[in-house]
């Protein structure tokens, strides 16, 4: 006999946007869909409630169909969901960040450890190859060949650990991508297209990482499904939000 009542039970927090409902739903044929929380004052409890009203035309006058549903489980294993994704989002994060810290530890081993361990082999054998016996052929051969497998081991040493966190990344994101370009333009053979903003884009390290990460991604995906000829990549800045756009 008083609907109204239930208004009441409302939580203060959800009136607002029950009354905003109730408002958009209003005319003649007015039929009502709303979801919200009810506090029970019997049980000290919250509710979650599903109410649906519509109203049919009889020959007797309109008639009011209303019917008020307990959705509290299914509203409760929604909100677990979400924690649960929540919880698999920041667990995902956190593991990029600490396979992104090894990579940084990684590169820096390989660039300063054995880098420099290989050019210390490098200045030595230039040391000894100007004082080997003149007369001596087989002697400098075999040691051009080692000073040519040292050159060799520098190089893939730089590569590695270019690949494990390039240094490029020091220098701003479009630096990094557009270094990355070139390198995959050259192994690849495919023509690049690159349009990104003069200015450097300012991006805290994980948001650079994770950008270039999936540049170097994309191209792969391009070399081994795409077969494409050319690829156009575009960084541009828009309402403050990154926007990156692979093209193949």
């Amino acid at each position: 006999a008083h609907p109204e009542r239930f208004f009441f039970f409302f939580l203060e927090e959800d009136k607002p946007d029950y009354l905003a409902k109730l408002a958009a739903a209003g005319g003649s044929h007015m039929s009502f869909n709303w979801e919200g929380r009810i506090w029970m004052e019997a049980w000290k409890d919250v509710k979650w409630v599903n109410i649906r009203v519509s109203q049919r035309d009889t020959p007797d006058g309109p008639i009011w169909d209303g019917i008020m549903l307990n959705v509290t489980h299914s509203k409760l294993a929604e909100a677990e969901i979400r924690r649960s994704k929540a919880q698999l989002s920041a667990l995902a994060s956190h593991v990029e960040s600490v396979k992104e810290s090894e990579r940084l530890h990684l590169a820096r081993e390989v660039h300063d450890d054995l880098g420099g361990n290989l050019t210390a082999i490098k200045i030595g054998l230039s040391w000894l190859m100007r004082r080997l016996p003149a007369d001596d052929d087989s002697l400098l051969t075999r040691t051009l060949y080692l000073d040519n497998v040292v050159d060799q081991t520098i190089e893939a040493t730089h590569r590695i650990a270019s690949s494990l966190r390039p240094p490029v990344l020091d220098f701003g994101i479009v630096s990094a991508i557009d270094w990355q370009l070139q390198r995959f333009g050259r192994n690849a053979d495919i023509a690049i297209e690159f349009s990104a903003p003069k200015e450097d884009i300012p991006l805290d390290p994980d948001a650079a990482i994770t950008v270039f990460r999936i540049v170097q991604e994309a191209l792969t995906n391009v070399i081994k499904h795409a077969r494409a000829t050319r690829v156009s990549v575009t960084l541009a800045l828009q309402d403050e939000a990154l926007l990156l756009t692979i093209t193949d």
